[in-house]
């Protein structure tokens, strides 16, 4: 974000844990909408081909690896073998 500026989440379920998150504003917000409108108009026009080719590298980039799913663990307070299952499904 703009400002720089982190705060801290406490997990609700593991007390010595915590993770830092952005914060935003109302500048953020629009700065952002205004970013996706372009990029609405710019993707109207790519062909089909290059468009999946776009969303299959994004989904390489987006897997949970194992940092990523003991994080959802801590801040959902769900069960390991219950966040590998959903996950699983999703991918």
């Amino acid at each position: 974000m703009l400002s720089g500026k982190r705060f801290r989440i406490a997990s609700p379920y593991y007390d010595d844990y915590a993770m830092m998150a952005a914060d935003s504003g109302l500048f953020d917000i629009k700065m952002a909408v205004s970013k996706a409108t372009h990029a609405a108009k710019d993707c109207k026009a790519l062909s089909f081909d290059k468009k999946e080719e776009i969303l299959k590298r994004a989904a390489e980039k987006l897997r949970f690896n194992r940092t990523t799913q003991e994080q959802v663990v801590k801040m959902t307070g769900m069960p390991i073998y219950f966040v590998r299952k959903h996950l699983l499904e999703e991918t």
